[in-house]
């Protein structure tokens, strides 16, 4: 059972190197990569990489330009040859197990359509990265109506709602079948993270059975050059995640089966990325924006709960001061 593991990469050769160091140390070498090198400058040259993989199987994609990590991660999805296809962000990197724990996994649970991976945090943010994370795991393992196995969690019925809430970042590392990757369709390219909303819609998918490994098999880097190192990507992130959730909404609408009820909670959840951003906005000293976005907000997504954030940006601020601190 062959693994694709899709490396996309732009402008860091030092951390690739990382990256493919922990696929040849690999204990089971059933294993491709597909390094997609979204406009590299220089771009990643063949041969270096041919060492660097000592010699293993791979393919190389390029792209002239940089088109995003997402164009990037369903290019070489795409090309991949692999039974199972998996992602490796080029900061990040795999315990030296994973491939073998992988695939005795998809042996010994047939029926499985995703597995996602466990995740050790690794860098000076990892701490906090670590503690947050927990908090979102734990609070999803006892909403999504889980059953334990010896090695993983089996996720339940109940996973596409809690995920609308928050999408730890073990549900953002699959290694999912080729035919569900297929069916499912590729993730958003217009989104600076886009794996969120990819694990939402294949918990939405009918039949599916999803699981989650319980000891980590995937390291994240989290220093120096992510999202929980990189502040200044907070809003831009807010303001394209409300176009990937009302897009959405809108596939979902879209869809004449059974999922009336989470039509309705995927509303209420692009209320509250309205209400999130509106709320930063105006904390970021930028009230024009978060009226902006309120009256998108109003026009797209009707509701009552923009009274609250309305009457704030109304109201000076010293005024909300002072309520706040009666």
């Amino acid at each position: 059972m062959q693994i694709s593991i899709v490396v996309p990469t732009l402008n860091r050769p030092r951390y690739l190197a990382d990256a493919l160091a922990s696929l040849v140390a690999q204990s089971s070498g059933d294993w491709e990569a597909v390094v997609v090198d979204d406009g590299s400058d220089p771009p990643v040259d063949r041969e270096w990489l041919r060492s660097q993989l000592e010699g293993r199987e791979f393919q190389l994609i390029r792209h002239p330009s940089p088109r995003g990590v997402a164009a990037a991660k369903n290019a070489g999805a795409a090309a991949a040859c692999g039974e199972l296809i998996t992602f490796l962000d080029d900061d990040d990197w795999l315990e030296d197990s994973a491939v073998a724990d992988i695939q005795a996994i998809y042996r010994a649970h047939p029926e499985l359509s995703c597995l996602f991976l466990g995740v050790r945090m690794q860098g000076i943010y990892a701490e906090g990265a670590r503690r947050n994370q927990a908090q979102a795991l734990a609070s999803l393992l006892a909403e999504a109506g889980v059953r334990e196995g010896p090695e993983i969690f089996f996720l339940g019925n109940r996973l596409p709602r809690v995920l609308l809430q928050r999408v730890p970042i073990a549900l953002q590392r699959p290694v999912v079948r080729r035919g569900v990757w297929n069916l499912l369709g590729g993730m958003y390219e217009d989104v600076i993270f886009s794996e969120p909303e990819w694990a939402i819609k294949l918990a939405m998918l009918d039949g599916v059975v999803l699981a989650l490994t319980k000891q980590p098999l995937s390291v994240w880097r989290t220093d120096g050059q992510n999202f929980a190192s990189r502040p200044e990507q907070r809003l831009p992130q807010m303001r394209r995640g409300i176009q990937a959730r009302s897009r959405l909404r809108n596939e979902l609408a879209m869809q004449l089966t059974a999922h009336k009820k989470m039509l309705a909670a995927t509303r209420r959840d692009v209320v509250g990325c309205y209400l999130d951003l509106i709320y930063a906005d105006r904390m970021a000293g930028e009230r024009n924006a978060a009226f902006s976005v309120l009256a998108q907000g109003i026009r797209r997504a009707p509701s009552i709960r923009y009274v609250r954030q309305l009457v704030a940006l109304l109201l000076p601020e010293r005024v909300l001061d002072f309520w706040r601190h009666r």
